[in-house]
């Protein structure tokens, strides 16, 4: 569920309706039993009634569950004149966080995203509290890796429910002073991206073994996630297009292993990666893997016709299949085949058809 935003105004009046709802007792069975939360892991019960609301409103914002909250109070306290209308005033934006952006079909108004029904589902339990942390996308040039970096990004923004760190190999290169992305860049801007500081972001010394350094990393990265609350993902992109060091090969696949060592809350996405064979065999069997396959006639078919009946339940437009079939022809008449950016052309051409449905 996305994070609802209040205004410091109404997080007041959601404070005061719950202190004026709820018994300390009450507050807490609704939190267990309603929500499967339990209030001493948020706040000490010797703490008085007006600190131990707000720390529960701070934690339901922080971990994202604000709106359930707010929805199973309203439900339980239906007569409560302030909660019923804190509950009326918000419902238009309860309602929007309930969507499972894991489904969209757009990451943006130009920006529709097709199939891609298996890097959902693996991105969905990457994001869940289950043993997925490691996920390896790979597929034809021009097939839609890169889309993927985009989809995560969409989730991150929607949900931000993680810390993510992009790392783009080739460009990564071109930065680094020997051209091969060292260990101490990968390093540093893994850290950088989560605002993460301390001696073991600094350069590696060129003198120092590059096992020694990894390990220290390790060990250090460790330390500064065992008390995250959030996951952090590194996302590299474009293994295809660089060539990195045998160093940096070994970094990963020890992050690989850490993940599901003793960094728990690491995830690792890495697309067009080739070298799963060179993880470790218990790294190898719980990796989620895509093979992204090109887009046909029939991802483009679904498409459209999710946008029909979307249009018809929303705003009661009515259509027939052969809406369906002639929005399909528009779409792959505007397409060359044969050119390098077909996807990207498909991709332009489904937001063009789409924008003159809304005409």
């Amino acid at each position: 569920m996305t994070a609802i935003k209040l205004t410091g105004q109404q997080i007041k009046r959601l404070r005061d309706a719950l202190l004026n709802a709820y018994s300390k007792k009450a507050l807490k069975d609704l939190l267990l039993f309603n929500l499967e939360k339990t209030i001493s892991h948020i706040v000490s019960e010797t703490e008085d009634d007006r600190t131990i609301v707000s720390e529960v409103i701070a934690t339901a914002r922080q971990e994202g569950w604000l709106s359930d909250l707010i929805k199973q109070a309203y439900e339980e306290r239906q007569s409560d004149v302030e909660l019923k209308a804190l509950y009326k005033e918000l419902q238009p934006m309860i309602s929007a966080a309930a969507f499972d952006h894991y489904t969209a079909r757009f990451l943006g108004k130009d920006w529709p995203i097709l199939n891609r029904g298996d890097m959902r589902e693996a991105l969905r339990r990457l994001d869940g509290q289950l043993q997925s942390r490691i996920f390896v996308i790979d597929g034809e040039p021009g097939s839609g890796k890169t889309y993927s970096v985009q989809f995560i990004s969409y989730l991150r923004e929607q949900y931000e429910n993680f810390q993510m760190a992009l790392i783009d190999l080739p460009l990564l290169m071109q930065m680094s002073s020997d051209g091969t992305g060292r260990l101490g860049d990968v390093g540093t801007s893994i850290c950088s991206q989560w605002s993460i500081t301390g001696k073991q972001t600094d350069q590696k010394d060129q003198n120092e073994q590059d096992s020694r350094w990894i390990v220290q990393f390790c060990d250090w990265l460790t330390g500064q996630l065992s008390n995250a609350t959030l996951p952090h993902w590194v996302v590299i992109d474009h293994f295809d297009k660089a060539l990195i060091s045998q160093g940096t090969q070994d970094l990963i696949q020890q992050l690989a292993i850490r993940a599901y060592v003793n960094m728990p809350m690491l995830r690792l996405v890495l697309l067009s990666y080739k070298n799963i064979a060179g993880l470790r065999a218990n790294v190898r069997g719980q990796i989620e893997y895509e093979q992204i396959r090109p887009l046909n006639d029939e991802d483009v078919i679904r498409f459209f016709d999710s946008e029909y009946r979307e249009r018809q339940q929303q705003r009661n437009v009515a259509y027939v299949e052969k809406d369906i079939a002639a929005s399909v022809a528009r779409v792959w008449s505007a397409v060359d085949h044969t050119h390098v950016k077909r996807l990207e052309h498909l991709r332009y051409a489904v937001a063009a058809e789409v924008s003159r449905l809304e005409l």
